[in-house]
């Protein structure tokens, strides 16, 4: 199995455990996230799916050099394959605007394979990301913190051609 693959199945895998999928708990309409009544987000829009399809270099041009990655971090789609001594993939955090984005993306050709989006809000990451639940472009599932499942740790965007 190539590793794009690979990453698309435990992506898939993932989402049947309980991981994937936007939990909703907060949302009044699944097709679409809405901003409770009196709530304002500030800061800047980003269209995250502009960066669907390119290559880490193209981002790297595009948003500027990477950052090192938040201490402790944990990437809870690819340990398991990091635990197996299989390291396909690689990771780098870079900052667009209000976001915090870790990019997963194939050591080998460079392509980008996803995007967490940190935080711990999902309105507010779905509102500054320019994203949207039923978008025919990308999948969006929320990522949990490794060990603490109820703890948001962002939001991975994958794309939905392969």
């Amino acid at each position: 199995m190539r590793p794009r693959q690979t990453f698309v199945a435990l992506a898939l895998l993932t989402a049947s455990v309980g991981w994937g999928g936007c939990s909703g708990a907060h949302e009044q309409n699944s097709s679409k996230v809405a901003a409770r009544p009196g709530r304002h987000f500030a800061g800047p829009v980003v269209d995250v799916s502009a960066f669907l399809g390119l290559s880490i270099d193209e981002l790297y041009q595009r948003v500027g050099p990477p950052k090192p990655l938040p201490a402790g971090f944990v990437d809870p789609v690819t340990l398991p394959l990091k635990q197996r001594g299989i390291y396909t993939d690689s990771a780098a955090l870079l900052q667009l605007g209000p976001l915090n984005m870790v990019v997963t993306f194939d050591i080998n050709t460079h392509q980008v394979s996803d995007f967490i989006l940190l935080g711990s809000d999902e309105e507010q990451i779905m509102y500054q990301g320019n994203l949207k639940l039923n978008s025919e472009k990308y999948l969006v599932m929320p990522v949990f913190e490794m060990g603490r499942p109820r703890q948001l740790l962002g939001l991975r965007v994958v794309s939905k051609k392969m």
